[in-house]
Parts: structure tokens; sequence; C-alpha cells
């Protein structure tokens, strides 16, 4: 089944990073119970892009802020593993000579993911945009309902998701370009992109060339 665009089969409000502790929570509202609000959290915006026209095109947009594994590029290796999945560098790539290949673990969860920090504090009012490429990993089985590409910011400890977009889309033999945009209305330390799929023994994907950027 196809998951349409901008919604999940899976609510990803309460999964970590992998380095991260679980804590079941709930996105923050501005002021419930939740505990969304957080204390002291210092935003710096030097050397912030001109934001005065708006959105950035992207030859315009600041310098990709997604800076571990040679900038998303996957050439010197991949994560020792994501959330709920086993990762693995494959020869298959998008630009260079390597990728990261995603495979879901058994059980333990109704999704698995590659999912990093992004280094950088999101600032308030500004947007941002993750691209990522993905396909089928070869000699696998490819996920039915798609795979997502997601930005979200969050606090942790305690683990609290704060703003989420993400979008899903079915994959095919070829590498396909994936985009998502969000943007940051409230003060959070963290930002991370994720791709994954629903959760299915058997089944993996491969991403390359993933970049974050902040386009207003």
């Amino acid at each position: 089944m196809v998951v349409p665009a901008c919604s999940l089969l899976t609510s990803l409000d309460g999964f970590s990073d992998g380095r991260a502790a679980r804590a079941g929570a709930t996105p923050a509202d501005d002021g419930g119970e939740g505990g969304g609000a957080i204390a002291d959290v210092t935003v710096d915006s030097a050397n912030a892009p001109d934001v005065s026209d708006g959105a950035l095109d992207a030859e315009d947009a600041g310098p990709n802020l997604f800076t571990a594994y040679v900038n998303g590029t996957f050439e010197n290796g991949c994560p020792g593993s994501g959330y709920n999945s086993t990762v693995t560098v494959d020869t298959t790539a998008h630009g260079g000579a390597r990728s990261c290949r995603i495979c879901s673990n058994a059980g333990g969860d109704t999704i698995f993911t590659f999912d990093e920090v992004v280094g950088t504090t999101p600032i308030v009012g500004a947007r941002y945009r993750a691209d990522a490429w993905v396909r089928p990993a070869p000699s696998a089985t490819p996920p039915a309902v798609g795979v997502f590409v997601e930005l979200r910011t969050f606090q942790n400890p305690p683990f609290v998701a704060l703003e989420v977009n993400a979008d899903t889309k079915v994959i095919d033999a070829t590498w396909q370009h994936r985009s998502i945009e969000l943007d940051a209305t409230k003060a959070a330390p963290l930002l991370d992109v994720i791709v994954g799929s629903d959760t299915k023994a058997g089944t993996c994907f491969l991403v390359d060339d993933v970049e974050v950027h902040r386009i207003r």
C-alpha cells in the first residue's frame, strides 16, 4: 500500500536516532503537560544567508549542513547501525563509489531507518530542506510501501519530537531524488534527517548523497 505524501502509516514522533534514549514521548505543544518548552536554548544566526527574498534557490542555499560521512556521500563508510535496522556499505552508488544499504531488522518496531543528527542548531524562523537519493538494494526485497524522507527537530533528554515533516513515495529500480522541507517555528537544540520505511524482514534500500540546507 502506498503511503500518501506527508503522511506515514506509523507515527514517527516517539523514536530516537539510535543514540538517544527512547521515551515514548509525543510532540510538545505550546504549554501543555507535554513539557515541550526547552529552556535556555541558544540559537546562533551568525553568517546566516540573506532571507529577505524568501526561500533560496538550490544554487543560492547555504552550505550542506549534513557534514557526517563526507557530507553524506558515504565514501569513507556508513553508520554502524540505524534505528531498527542494519546499515552496511554498498558499492551501488549514486555518486562516487559507495552508498549505504539500510536493511530492516525482524522486529522491535514498525519502522526501520537511517537516522542521523545534522550538525547545526535549528534557527527559529528558518526553513530547512533535506535531499537524498534512494533506490532498492540489489538482491533484496524493496519496501512495498516505499521510502520516506523526514526532517525533525527534537530535544534529548528527555526525548521529545517538536516539529516533523515527512514524505513517503514508492521506489523503483533506479536512483530517485527525494526532498522534504521543514519550517522551524519552535526553539529546539537538535535537527535530524531520517530515511526509512515500514519494518518487514528482508527488505532493504540504498541511500546516497544526503544533504541538508537552510533555504530561508
